[in-house]
């Protein structure tokens, strides 16, 4: 289909704030989907125990459960795309330090868990402030359609995360599937600083 006729199937496409938002709705699930598999490969690899790798991806999963309010809350008081950014952040912070630990050493369980925390926080942080986004970039007669559109890009990159971590933790070994992931959260912290302008 040319590009005049995707515009004219889906004419949210024609805001050029809404496909910087839709990439970073493609990376940063992507990324997350990413680092489920190479987490759970290092993890294995250093404990050999389901227990320990359950504890770690608890502890990327559990600030869900918090932090996601107070992203919502953040998301209406700052600008979202500051919150969008600052969340990227995060996560870049805990995966690369995770990576590195795993490249350079044998990380001890503890710091799985933190680090996993803090990218788990980032993650938390990240969808309530994109959500918010959202309604500043379309009409409203076009909100449904670039939500749907949304919704897919976001399935899509974590599906797709997970297979290319799962075919690079195959070849090349579970600590260097997070010197790919850090290229996706800068791309995805410049997609989103772009849109605040």
């Amino acid at each position: 289909m040319s590009r005049g006729g995707l515009l004219r199937r889906f004419p949210v496409l024609g805001f050029r704030d809404f496909r910087l938002l839709l990439a970073d709705r493609l990376i940063a699930p992507a990324s997350v989907g990413f680092s489920i598999v190479g987490v759970s490969f290092a993890v294995l690899k250093a404990t050999n125990s389901a227990t320990d790798l359950s504890y770690v991806l608890a502890a990327q999963i559990a600030p869900s459960l918090v932090f996601a309010l107070i992203g919502g809350v953040a998301a209406d008081r700052f600008p979202p795309q500051r919150v969008i950014v600052a969340a990227n952040l995060l996560m870049a912070l805990g995966e690369g330090t995770f990576g590195l630990l795993v490249l350079t050493s044998r990380p001890p369980l503890w710091a799985m868990i933190g680090l996993e925390a803090i990218t788990g926080t980032g993650v938390a942080i990240f969808y309530p402030a994109s959500q918010a986004l959202l309604p500043r970039l379309v009409p409203r007669a076009l909100l449904q359609e670039a939500s749907a559109i949304g919704r897919m890009a976001m399935n899509t990159g974590q599906m797709s995360g997970a297979a290319v971590a799962g075919l690079l933790v195959a070849a090349a070994g579970a600590g260097w599937r997070w010197s790919c992931r850090c290229q996706p959260c800068a791309s995805h912290r410049s997609a989103s600083a772009c849109s605040s302008r």
